[in-house]
């Protein structure tokens, strides 16, 4: 199966994919103020029970709240005075005002004074401490609600309710200290699957992707696979976690089947679609692509992923057009993808508009800036050499491509030079510059030039007996055979003579490189042919 890169051998993205972790810590808090949202009517503990006259008074003050607040507040204070003793009736009481609030209509002045009353007469009562916590989330105060928690937990080990809550809250202040308690609870209740979901959530937020795998996996595998019971959410989470640890295979099986409960989430038609490129499935991935192709989504709703995949795509498919289109897209949408900026690069130089790829390359060599290598350095003076090389550039534009390239091939050799660097270089690198300097300066192929002559005998020099380079130690040769072999025949029509001994010396040089060819490749056409002439 022909492999295809992987965006994650490409300096990073990353994750790309992955979201900055200060936009992971405020989805966390995000995430905590939701959950509270949604556990609007209080947490699950024993809440001691309100008598029917008590909670009659409470229902009058409840409604002279909407005529006259003052009143209210002044009848709360009679039967807080009242009852200051009493935690069990304190509990009761504020309790059934949390339950009875609502969005734009707060009775929690009034719940928030029957806790602090109740905690002050009784800091050890269980039902007084989770009264307590569930006030302080409610009031957004998560910092005191943990701490509850954990007077909780120090008197009642066992407290499977305040395990959970307490884990809910430090998610986003304390992931670790989370993350201990929800395996706590585990070992109380294996079963309870929603700890599973909650460990991945934080294992996530914290880009711990291959812990967040394991956690999601197990919540996954026990979750009723109900639209009631599967959360989308969690599933996208597993999807991207599976792919930032390369699991290509199974987050294309999670996208798969939830889509079956999402039909028209976006993320998992992406991850999805991501995947089946990665897989090399593109029988598949050519009806995937149809989010992006068919513009199913508002132009906002698209990421750099989704056309980088969509990019990769096309390549493999050889539509290099089609490509270089969703690279630009992908870029406009994130300009910081430096391996995204090279391979637009590479792309544009395969298609013969090496002119266009320049500007390209040099942002990727802006971003990856003192990171950037050797072989960046020549990618850039080689998309010079390349449009030098273009019949349909302007002769002015031609040379100034080719100084570029120079330069960069000169800067490269200098540094290579540099005592400094003694020993920075691998010996089978150090021909490099001088191979393709002497590339860049063949203006006439029929004539012997001096430049390239100069150039490929260095290169000659540096190769050595290095068999894994006999291909460029081969053309190296070949040029430096051809050059001996017509220089005095050239130079004698631009007036210039030759003694015999001087011609007799490049025929020698000239059966040496034709002897240094057929060494390496007996079967040489043109070295064979040349080995006769002599």
């Amino acid at each position: 199966m022909k492999k295809i890169y992987s965006i994650f051998t490409m300096a990073l993205m990353l994750f790309a994919s992955a979201m900055p972790a200060s936009a992971q810590v405020a989805e966390a808090n995000e995430d905590l103020e939701a959950e509270v949202a949604a556990n609007f009517k209080g947490l699950n503990y024993d809440v001691p029970a309100l008598d029917a006259e008590l909670q009659a008074k409470c229902d009058e003050m409840m409604s002279m709240m909407l005529t006259d607040p003052s009143k209210a507040n002044k009848e709360f204070m009679k039967i807080i005075r009242k009852n200051r003793t009493k935690a069990d009736v304190l509990v009761a009481m504020g309790h059934y005002f949390v339950m009875n609030s609502k969005p734009g209509l707060s009775y929690f002045p009034f719940a928030n004074q029957c806790q602090r009353q109740a905690y002050e007469i009784a800091p050890t009562d269980l039902s007084v401490l989770m009264f307590c916590a569930e006030t302080a989330m409610l009031s957004r105060n998560y910092g005191v609600a943990g701490t509850k928690f954990d007077e909780i937990l120090t008197l009642d080990s066992t407290n499977v309710e305040a395990y959970k809550q307490s884990a809910r809250v430090y998610k986003s202040i304390n992931p670790y200290s989370a993350i201990e308690k929800l395996k706590k609870l585990k070992q109380f209740d294996p079963s309870y699957y929603l700890a599973d979901k909650e460990l991945g959530d934080i294992y996530y937020t914290q880009n711990e992707f291959k812990n967040a795998v394991e956690a999601y996996k197990a919540y996954y595998k026990a979750v009723p696979k109900t639209a009631e019971d599967l959360e989308i959410r969690a599933c996208i989470r597993y999807c991207l976690s599976l792919f930032a640890v390369q699991n290509y295979l199974d987050c294309q099986d999670v996208a798969n089947a939830t889509l079956a409960f999402a039909a028209d989430n976006k993320a998992l038609k992406g991850y999805k679609f991501f995947c089946e490129v990665e897989n090399y499935e593109l029988d598949k991935a050519a009806e995937s692509i149809k989010y992006i192709s068919e513009q199913q989504y508002t132009d906002s709703m698209y990421t750099y992923l989704d056309y980088l995949y969509a990019a990769k795509y096309e390549t493999e498919k050889d539509n290099k057009d089609a490509a270089i289109d969703y690279y630009v897209k992908a870029l406009s949408i994130d300009s910081t993808k430096a391996p995204g900026f090279k391979s637009l690069a590479d792309l544009l130089r395969q298609s013969r508009r090496a002119e266009e790829a320049i500007p390209y390359y040099k942002k990727y060599l802006e971003l990856v800036g003192k990171k950037k290598t050797l072989g960046d350095d020549l990618g850039l003076a080689n998309l010079y050499l390349a449009a030098s090389n273009k019949d349909s550039i302007a002769a002015d534009a031609k040379m100034a491509f080719k100084q570029d390239a120079d330069k960069i091939y000169a800067g490269i050799i200098a540094e290579m030079n540099d005592p400094e660097n003694a020993g920075n270089y691998k010996p089978e690198v150090l021909y490099i510059p001088y191979f393709y300097r002497a590339r860049l300066w063949i203006t006439d192929p029929q004539a012997p030039e001096e430049l390239p002559r100069e150039y490929y005998t260095k290169a000659f020099e540096l190769i050595g007996d290095n068999m894994e380079l006999k291909n460029q130690k081969i053309q190296c040769a070949q040029y430096l055979m051809l050059y001996h072999l017509k220089y005095c025949q050239f130079k004698e029509a631009e007036g210039m003579t030759f003694t015999d001994e001087e011609k007799k010396a490049h025929d020698e040089e000239c059966k040496k490189y034709c002897e240094e060819i057929l060494m390496l490749n007996p079967e040489h056409k043109v070295a064979l042919q040349v080995i006769e002439l002599l």
